[in-house]
């Protein structure tokens, strides 16, 4: 597995792992050597924002809700579901060729990922019996609720937006 250099992924992390090896890219490297950044983010982001698109004019459709309460009524959720989909929209072949333009390859054949799944990668790496976060005390969440900056909503003046139909919106989506 190959990370960068953010304090989130330690040295030692692959210490205790027995059938992964860590790679880390060199500090202060630029994007031109990190596959997310060649178009695995944006092929993500892009399938997320259509996702969020249908899901609001859909909503809009069926039940002629404005706009700020449809975005409102999304929960984290909701999100996360649309993320999930979003990632499954994601082709191998972006994943591999972002990787091969990072310079990540391996002389191999071009169609060495045509025949895997994503459920498959997902089902060979997941393990159920490992927990993989942790209970938090009473004293720790109130201490993470404190830390948290309330910010005040304001009832700001938006311009008034031009009315696009929906057929329209999803032209643009596109």
């Amino acid at each position: 597995m190959v990370l960068d250099n953010c304090a989130a992924h330690p040295k030692d992390a692959g210490e205790n792992l027995s059938n992964v090896k860590l790679y880390f890219i060199p500090p202060n490297t630029s994007a031109c050597i990190q596959p997310c950044d060649m178009g695995i983010i944006k092929s993500l982001k892009h399938n997320y924002r259509l996702a969020f698109l249908q899901r609001v004019i859909a909503v809009i459709d069926s039940d002629d809700a404005c706009l700020k309460s449809v975005v409102n009524s999304i929960t984290l959720l909701d999100a996360l579901h649309m993320l999930k989909m979003a990632w499954r929209e994601v082709k191998i072949a972006t994943i591999y060729n972002c990787f091969r333009k990072a310079r990540f390859h391996e002389e191999v054949g071009e169609n060495m990922f045509s025949d895997i799944e994503c459920d498959e990668i997902t089902m060979d790496v997941a393990n159920e019996d490992e927990e993989c976060i942790g209970i938090m005390s009473d004293e720790e969440i109130c201490l993470m609720s404190r830390d948290i900056s309330c910010e005040d909503d304001e009832d700001d003046e938006d311009p008034i937006p031009v009315k696009t139909t929906n057929s329209e919106a999803m032209g643009h989506a596109d």
